[in-house]
């Protein structure tokens, strides 16, 4: 494996910070409040991750060589690349999360299942940053599968109410 670290910190971030919550939430606490804290920690940690490669693509811009990249292209191997562009979605996409796990107590009030909300919107966000650093189409399908699960999963969230599962069902078609 070759290549710059850096570009595939954030999402390394993401999915490792999708598995500690859950556990946060199944073995420490189930307190909504909490994990919306802790789940912004890991956007923020993920933010924090992005912006050497944003300040290392500014330096490189004037040539077309030099992005960050991880991995490699020959014998299926994973291949992500930093370019200014995706760079830039993807910190959207980060701050985005961040505000949503921030806002997003008010709307599980109603609902006691934290522990698989919180680790779902950062898989969500997990794909989506994927998806903009995939260099080739296996590792954007892949992440676009990422994504689009568990957007479904969270479209269907309150399986208790018939809008929510006709809702899921309409997404899954």
């Amino acid at each position: 494996m070759t290549g710059d670290v850096w570009v595939v910190l954030p999402l390394a971030c993401l999915a490792t910070g999708a598995f500690v919550v859950y556990l946060v939430a199944r073995l420490l606490t189930s307190r909504n409040d909490l994990l919306a804290l802790v789940t912004a920690l890991v956007f923020a940690v993920a933010l924090v991750a992005l912006a050497p490669l944003f300040l290392f693509t500014r330096a490189t811009l004037s040539t077309a060589e030099g992005l960050p990249a991880w991995g490699h292209l020959g014998e299926g191997g994973a291949f992500l690349l930093a370019d200014p562009g995706g760079l830039v979605v993807a910190g959207v996409a980060l701050g985005l999360g961040l505000l949503v796990a921030l806002y997003s107590g008010r709307y599980l009030a109603l609902d006691h299942r934290y522990e698989t909300y919180y680790p779902l919107l950062l898989l969500l966000v997990a794909g989506l940053v994927g998806m903009v650093l995939a260099a080739d189409l296996f590792n954007l399908y892949v992440f676009c599968e990422l994504m689009s699960i568990a957007a479904y999963v969270l479209v269907a969230f309150r399986r208790r109410l018939a809008t929510a599962i006709e809702a899921g069902f309409k997404y899954l078609v």
